[in-house]
Parts: C-alpha cells; sequence; structure tokens
C-alpha cells in the first residue's frame, strides 16, 4: 500500500516553464534538470519516495505535446513511481482555445494507464473566458468542463 498521497503544484519539473528553460538560471527557477535533482533530494530526506506522488503538469503553452512530454519525464527519472497527472488548464486569455485544449488533454489522459486523476480547473482567475456560466448558460469553457465529466463519468470501485 501506498503510505501518503503528496501533491506536488505548481508543477516543478516541467521543462517548457517560462522560468525553467533548459540551461536557463533565473531569480524565479532554476533549470529543469535541478528541479528533477531537487525533487529526488527532496523525496530521499522526507522518506516519502514510497508514497503516491500527484503531480500538477501545468501547461503554459497549450500543448498536449508539451504535456505528454512533462508526463514521461517523471516515470523516466523515478521508474516504477506511483503516480497521479493532473491539470490545472494551459496560459491563454482565448476561451475557445483554453477549452479545446482540456477536451484534447483530458482525451489523451483518459488513455494513460499512468495518468489516474484528471482535476480539471482553470487558470487566469478573474478573468472574463474563465467563468463557467452566465445567468444559469454554461459559457464555452463551461461546455467543455461539461463535456469532459459526460464523456469521462467518474468510475468508482
Amino acid at each position: 500500500g501506498v503510505g501518503r498521497v503528496k501533491m506536488i503544484s505548481p508543477s516543478p519539473v516541467d521543462r517548457f516553464s517560462p522560468a525553467r528553460q533548459p540551461g536557463a538560471e533565473i531569480d524565479v527557477g532554476c533549470r529543469w534538470q535541478s528541479q528533477i535533482y531537487w525533487l529526488k533530494e527532496y523525496s530521499s530526506a522526507c522518506n516519502c519516495l514510497n508514497d503516491m506522488w500527484a503531480i500538477n503538469v501545468h501547461d503554459h503553452n497549450c500543448s498536449v505535446a508539451d504535456g505528454q512530454t512533462v508526463a514521461n519525464d517523471i516515470p523516466q527519472a523515478f521508474p516504477g513511481k506511483n503516480l497521479f497527472w493532473c491539470e490545472l488548464g494551459c496560459n491563454t486569455n482565448d476561451e475557445a482555445r483554453h477549452s479545446q485544449y482540456l477536451k484534447d488533454f483530458a482525451d489523451w489522459a483518459h488513455g494513460q494507464g499512468d495518468v489516474g486523476f484528471l482535476w480539471s480547473a482553470v487558470n487566469w482567475v478573474d478573468t472574463p473566458h474563465t467563468t463557467l456560466s452566465i445567468n444559469g448558460q454554461l459559457t464555452e469553457i463551461g461546455q467543455a468542463f461539461s463535456s469532459v465529466q459526460q464523456k469521462y463519468p467518474p468510475v468508482s470501485n
């Protein structure tokens, strides 16, 4: 059994984060490989390497391909690790693009054996396109969430 579930967010190992571009050392982040080293050291020091990790794969580019790459990085660095992948959305002010990304990510995640959990919430809070409904009517992004829920209803054992 798994001891605990440890939520790791925001994604500390997202090589596509503007703050973590490979080879870049800047004030608000550090190199992607350094993040992998940090995660290994942290998990060893806290004696939680055997715990399940829930990792937010936030997509800065609204690119499912980028998300797939990031989702492959951890299993390569930690073979056999028990993971849930989570998603909080992507960086865009375009409601249609964000809506399509959520649907595309859900379609991809549903077919993955190591993507056990899809957490769909929205980014850019307080911007107009993140509103799920107005006067009882679903917005475009609200419709995207609804379609994901209908297409992939929760499964319980």
